[in-house]
């Protein structure tokens, strides 16, 4: 399977999930594109003012395992409900906040997905052949 086929095969788990974390007024897609990045999994990029929201995936995210690409996807997802802030802290912050509030946001997303991820289904086993199974 081409990474462009996982890809789409991708987009109703996300979907699902992001439905999950109470966010289904945002369109959430994934791009084909990765993220350019070594020490990234994934980012989520959104535009000020409007729900709308791309998700980049590294290189090797489909070699990782379900609960790894759960916990990646649920991660991006989470980012989201702190778009509004993000947005009206970038202009206001200085350099060194900035970089501090990027941490410190970091650290309370990780935080929270996993508290949450832990709830949320895994995405589909590959090798299986009826392309919409998940492991529970």
């Amino acid at each position: 399977m081409t990474r462009s086929q996982r890809v789409v095969r991708l987009a109703p788990y996300i979907r699902d999930l992001a439905d999950r974390l109470c966010l289904k007024d945002w369109r959430v897609e994934v791009i084909e594109e990765t993220v350019n990045s070594k020490h990234h999994n994934a980012e989520i990029g959104t535009i000020c003012g409007y729900k709308d929201a791309r998700i980049q995936l590294c290189e090797d995210f489909f070699a990782k395992g379900p609960a790894k690409q759960r916990s990646i996807l649920c991660h991006e997802l989470v980012h989201l409900h702190l778009a509004q802030l993000d947005d009206f802290l970038r202009p206001i912050l200085g350099a060194s906040q900035q970089t501090t509030y990027d941490l410190l946001r970091e650290m309370a997303v990780d935080e929270i997905a996993h508290a949450v991820g832990a709830h949320l289904p895994m995405p589909a086993v590959e090798d299986d052949p009826s392309a919409g199974k998940r492991r529970r």
